[in-house]
């Protein structure tokens, strides 16, 4: 009787483990597929544009550590 207790105890606490598992798989690969487009190359930009974002934004990135570098420490900022 007692192993019959643990089991089905131990079953549900297995399947509301799986239940959890499952519904952040889900939720992962819901963002996943929400990301996905502004990954893969879909024909909106062409390398060139988009090289080009890529630089600028780096270039903004650049400017804003160099205004945040107070001290000096950033040596693409002197």
């Amino acid at each position: 009787m007692q192993d019959s207790k643990t089991t089905g105890s131990a079953i549900k606490r297995k399947t509301k483990d799986m239940k959890f598992a499952m519904g952040s798989v889900d939720a992962h690969s819901k963002t996943l597929k929400d990301l996905k487009p502004t990954c893969v190359d879909s024909g909106r930009m062409s390398f060139k544009e988009r090289t080009e974002k890529r630089e600028a934004e780096m270039a903004a990135l650049k400017e804003a550590l160099c205004k945040l570098d107070a001290e000096g420490v950033e040596s693409d900022c002197k």
